[in-house]
């Protein structure tokens, strides 16, 4: 059911499937937001999928065994468990809904260097033009 829910999300407008947005607030928030994501990719030799997410769109394709080698086990339970995921299918799940995320995540096609502050920090960055 839950790979129905994300092919679903993909043809419906699948950026702004609440799906895709709760993965993207993850992916800001992992260490070191996509810029850690993109290096670990590289090292596990998908990191020409990612660029293609990045400036092409969601188009490249993954199979759900290689999205997980490439988000590591850390950050794959990390979204499992916190986009409450059936583990039988979250893999498959996540193949078709990252793509979708890192794509909304780069619309100028690349990586912001600095990941985004949060709360009063960053509210308070901004205030005195830091950021």
């Amino acid at each position: 059911m839950a790979i129905g829910l994300a092919r679903k999300a993909r043809r419906c407008g699948g950026e702004n499937s609440k799906l895709v947005q709760s993965l993207m607030r993850l992916l800001r928030q992992h260490d070191g937001g996509l810029t850690a994501l993109a290096a670990r990719f590289d090292a596990e030799g998908c990191g020409e999928a990612m660029r293609g997410w990045i400036t092409h769109g969601a188009d490249n394709t993954m199979d759900g065994k290689t999205m997980r080698r490439a988000l590591g086990e850390r950050l794959y339970d990390k979204l499992v468990r916190r986009l409450d995921l059936d583990p039988v299918d979250a893999a498959q799940v996540l193949a078709e809904i990252v793509p979708m995320a890192v794509n909304r995540l780069t619309p100028d096609g690349r990586i912001d260097v600095e990941p985004e502050r949060a709360g009063v920090q960053g509210w308070f960055a901004r205030v005195v033009g830091a950021v």
